[in-house]
C-alpha cells in the first residue's frame, strides 16, 4: 500500500490547499453544443472498419490539443480538486500545469521519452524516464504516456486489441467487444447517432478501468467529449471536465520540456523509484 499511498502526492499536492482558479487560455476557441445532424440508422450497425476510420479521424483532427479543465480525483488515500491547463501532440507528448489562484503552482510534462516535473512552491525539480510507473506516480493516472495522451482528447486507447471482434445492438447504441494480446476484453459502447464512444470497459488484469464520455462538443469540426469519468483498478477515480477546449493549436517545440530551474532542488525519478521513495 505503500506505494498507492504516494502515486500522486507529487502533481495534486497543492491542490488541496487552492481555491478553484483558472486564467483563460489564449487563442482556445470555446466549444459549442454539437446538433446531432444526420442521424446514423440504428438499423444498420457499424462494422470494425468503420469505428477505426472515425477514430483515426478523429485523433488525427485532435493531433494538437490543448484545454482548460478541472478534476476531481478519489481513491482510498484521498480526495481533491483542481483546475488544469492542459496539452497534448500525439502520440505520447502531454503538459499539464495545475493552477492557482496566483498562476501555475505545479507542471508536469513529458515528450514521450523523457519526464519532468516542477514543484514551484518547494523548488524541487523530478526528471526521468517516461514510463508507465513514473506516468502513474506522477499524475496518479496509471496509463502509458501514449496512452494518457488518446485518453487526455476523449478517445478511447486501444491498448492493442486487434482490428476484429464483434459487434453487437444494446440499448441506445453499439458494443463492440474484442480481446487483447495478452488475454482479457476490451468494450466499446457507441452511440446509434454520431457513433460516439460513450463507454469503454477494459479487463485485462493491467490496464482494467471503465470509462465514460459525454457533453460532446463541437471544437471546429470535430466532436469531443466535454465530461469523462474513470474508474481504475487501484481504487482511483477520476473526473475531468472541460471548460474550453482548441484543436490545431501552434504548440511551441519545448511546450513538453520543463526547463531545469535554477536553485531547485533536482530528484532522479528512477533512482527515488528503486529506494522506494
Amino acid at each position: 500500500m505503500e506505494r498507492s499511498s504516494r502515486t500522486v502526492r507529487i502533481l495534486f499536492a497543492l491542490a488541496l490547499a487552492c481555491p478553484i482558479g483558472v486564467s483563460a487560455l489564449t487563442s482556445c476557441t470555446p466549444a459549442v453544443s454539437v446538433p446531432l445532424g444526420p442521424t446514423r440508422s440504428a438499423a444498420v450497425a457499424p462494422t470494425p472498419l468503420q469505428i477505426l476510420e472515425l477514430l483515426a479521424r478523429r485523433d488525427r483532427r485532435t493531433g494538437e490539443f490543448r484545454a482548460e479543465a478541472h478534476i476531481e480525483y478519489r481513491s482510498p488515500q484521498q480526495h481533491f480538486h483542481a483546475s488544469q491547463l492542459i496539452a497534448v501532440r500525439a502520440p505520447a507528448s502531454i503538459r499539464i500545469d495545475v493552477m492557482n489562484p496566483f498562476g501555475i503552482s505545479y507542471t508536469v510534462a513529458t515528450d514521450g521519452q523523457r519526464l519532468a516535473a516542477f514543484d514551484r512552491r518547494k523548488k524541487v525539480y523530478y526528471e526521468g524516464w517516461a514510463g508507465a510507473d513514473n506516468i502513474h506516480q506522477y499524475t496518479g493516472v496509471p496509463l502509458s504516456a501514449s496512452d494518457l495522451a488518446t485518453l487526455i482528447r476523449g478517445l478511447p486507447p486501444s491498448f492493442g486489441a486487434g482490428r476484429g471482434g464483434t459487434i453487437a445492438r444494446t440499448e441506445g447504441g453499439w458494443l463492440w467487444r474484442r480481446g487483447l494480446p495478452r488475454g482479457g476484453t476490451i468494450e466499446l459502447w457507441l452511440d446509434f447517432a454520431n457513433w460516439d464512444p460513450v463507454r469503454l470497459r477494459v479487463v485485462d488484469g493491467v490496464h482494467d478501468m471503465d470509462a465514460t464520455f459525454s457533453d460532446y462538443q463541437d471544437v471546429t469540426g470535430t466532436r469531443v467529449p466535454k465530461h469523462m469519468e474513470v474508474a481504475f483498478a487501484d481504487g482511483g477515480k477520476l473526473q475531468l471536465s472541460y471548460d474550453k477546449m482548441s484543436r490545431k493549436v501552434d504548440l511551441a517545440e519545448d511546450a513538453f520540456r520543463i526547463q531545469k530551474p535554477e536553485q531547485a532542488t533536482v530528484v532522479d525519478m528512477d533512482k527515488e523509484k528503486s529506494r522506494g521513495g
